[in-house]
This record gives structure tokens, sequence and C-alpha cells, in this order.
């Protein structure tokens, strides 16, 4: 697994469309524009309201912090799969 990080998410959607063969998944702190790759967003609002707001603008999943790296690999396989 090789990661790329920017330091925003319009970075990032610049990242990915400059290459978007070499990404599998997106993973980011706060939202950005719905993307045909999986989104989890990492954020330390960890409230089910929170994860629903997440989930509603169009995330694929949530990750609260602190990350445990258990559960992002568990995350990573379930949508790269």
């Amino acid at each position: 697994m090789s990661i790329d990080c920017a330091d925003n998410g319009a970075k990032a959607v610049d990242i990915y469309q400059a290459e978007m063969e070499k990404y599998d998944a997106i993973l980011m702190d706060i939202q950005m524009p719905e993307k045909e790759i999986p989104i989890i967003v990492m954020t330390a609002n960890v409230f089910q309201e929170d994860i629903d707001k997440c989930l509603a603008v169009g995330m694929n999943d949530h990750l609260g912090k602190p990350i445990d790296i258990d559960e992002v690999i568990t995350k990573l396989r379930c949508y790269l799969q």
C-alpha cells in the first residue's frame, strides 16, 4: 500500500483527478465533493448524529479519532475488495 497526503480536500481532489487509476480510496478529515471512489471521513466527531451527517452528505463511511489502525485496515478491506 502506498499513501499520498494533501493539505486539504481541494488539493486531494486535484491529486486524485490527475491520476485516478492510481487510487483505490480516499481518507479525509472533513467534507469534500462526492467522487466514485470510497470516501471515509476521519473525525473526532463520533456521536451517532455526527456519523449520520457524514453519511448524509455522501461519505461512504466514518472513522473516529484517535484512529485505530486495525479499524482502518478493516474498513479498507471492506471497500477495496
